[in-house]
């Protein structure tokens, strides 16, 4: 049996799988902003999973930046409290097998290139639209080489006299504080409407920089974007390029982290 999981800003979703290709038992709860009470939580749903069968092997993404060691958290901005804490030789110490760890959008952006939306194209390009916004570049169904990882987010752009970080402007988290509530819960065409164009900034750049021939959303502020909306915006900026790539959405919705977490176990890496 091994075990995925995805931790992210707001919620946590694990599963298990039993054959390494399919992944059941789908559950979710609220991620802890204390490390020991998520630890506490994720060691019940595991144990709960296992019933006294094997684990042979544990893996899954986190939202925020990971030491060289893929072992404990440096940076992540939804999750301060745990930064410095040894997640992965706590998740060994907790199942006694092997862990694999890495971002959360990394972890995402590999299910989606390999069995979701990207898998019949070469250089991917995935952004996820959550609590934060995190992305990864694919090439040929690998995650591209890094020194620390992808922080797409944190791209900074002007809107007006406004300069800040991407995620700052347009992640769920800035939704809710410019609207009073919930990204999913506002219906407000021009609030969408503001949400295409900054992202559209983003996308932009990261078409500069990454030269994908798909971008792929994910995240639960995607569900309500206008895709035709953000790729007239993305046109309107382009010069470079003679057109830009094609920007679906994501087809593995919240079980894209779990998915990309059971291929990186099943490579070993």
């Amino acid at each position: 049996m091994q075990v995925v999981f995805d931790i992210g800003g707001t919620k946590t979703r694990m599963g298990i799988s039993w054959d390494g290709a399919t992944v059941t038992d789908g559950q979710s709860f609220a991620t802890a902003q204390d490390f020991e009470t998520q630890m506490q939580e994720m060691k019940k749903r595991i144990d709960e999973f296992a019933k006294k069968e094997p684990i042979a092997a544990v893996g899954g993404g986190i939202a925020g930046v990971l030491d060289s060691k893929k072992n404990k958290l440096l940076a992540s901005p939804n999750l301060p409290l745990w930064v410095g804490k040894a997640l992965g030789n706590k998740l060994t110490k907790m199942t006694g097998s092997k862990v694999i760890l890495d971002n959360d959008a990394v972890m995402e952006g590999v299910g989606e290139a390999r069995m979701g939306a990207g898998r019949r194209r070469s250089i991917v390009a995935y952004m996820t639209i959550g609590t934060g916004i995190g992305g990864c570049k694919i090439v040929d169904g690998e995650v591209e080489a890094k020194k620390w990882g992808f922080e797409p987010g944190h791209q900074i752009i002007a809107w007006g006299e406004e300069v800040a970080y991407l995620e700052d402007f347009a992640s769920g988290t800035a939704m809710a504080k410019m609207y009073g509530e919930r990204a999913e819960a506002i219906d407000d065409p021009e609030a969408w409407d503001k949400e295409a164009r900054l992202l559209a900034i983003g996308l932009h750049n990261i078409t500069m920089l990454w030269s994908p021939e798909m971008i792929i959303l994910g995240g639960a502020v995607t569900k309500k974007l206008d895709l035709e909306k953000i790729k007239q915006y993305m046109s309107e900026q382009l010069v470079m390029f003679p057109e830009i790539p094609e920007v679906v959405r994501g087809e593995l919705g919240d079980q894209a982290g779990l998915v990309g977490s059971l291929v990186r176990l099943g490579r070993g890496v």
